[in-house]
């Protein structure tokens, strides 16, 4: 997750969930199982136009972002589902500039999977998904969302919504502006370029391919 402070607004950044690439192993309501999202399937969620939008610890009372105000950019590409959101709430502001956010996590209903068995575990792969709503957690919901873990939740129509979360390396810069509006670029590393203090390392990209 990459985070850039400026002022009161913050943007925040990062792949929300890879496709193609086998999760660790997942449980739900006692039984356990291994997902795979296959590629295409957040661009087909995507394009039906649905207003995704961007919660705070998926609380739905706390929309930070969403597509249709403009303030959220979603996309697939060849590594998975990207987010972009630019945020105004004060409290995640702070958050963002204290470096207490963990994670992304987000919020779906399947409409297509397969389910095969191997070794005696589940092997879900999931192709269609009616995706609901993008969060960002913070240090409070840390605890409670290790990486890959699955939660349910009922949703208003009744309908159950799975939830897929992960911790994430976030890395913070804060962009000071300056008097005509412009962030100031003059950091410059030692070889003379421009700095970049926030090289992107999230975790999502070092999931261990399974065999």
């Amino acid at each position: 997750m990459k985070v850039r402070v400026k002022n009161d607004s913050a943007i925040i950044e990062g792949y929300v969930n890879v496709v193609e690439r086998d999760s660790d192993i997942l449980s739900e309501k006692g039984k356990t199982f291994i997902e795979r999202i296959r590629q295409g399937t957040f661009a087909r969620a995507l394009r039906r136009g649905r207003d995704v939008k961007v919660l705070l610890n998926h609380d739905s009372t706390r929309q930070i972002a969403s597509k249709s105000e403009g303030t959220a950019t979603l996309k697939e590409d060849a590594v998975g589902l990207w987010c972009r959101a630019k945020v105004t709430d004060e409290e995640v502001v702070e958050k963002a500039r204290e470096g207490k956010l963990s994670g992304w996590s987000f919020g779906f209903i399947p409409i297509r999977q397969k389910s095969t068995e191997e070794d005696g575990i589940e092997h879900r792969e999931v192709s269609d998904i009616d995706l609901r709503e993008v969060s960002i957690l913070d240090d409070t919901r840390c605890p409670a969302y290790p990486a890959n873990l699955i939660l349910t939740r009922d949703t208003e129509d009744g309908e159950t919504l799975e939830i897929r979360s992960i911790e994430d390396e976030v890395e913070v810069k804060e962009e000071n502006a300056n008097p005509g509006g412009v962030a100031d670029k003059s950091e410059k590393d030692e070889a003379g370029r421009p700095a970049d203090n926030y090289s992107f390392h999230n975790r999502l990209l070092k999931a261990r391919i399974r065999k």
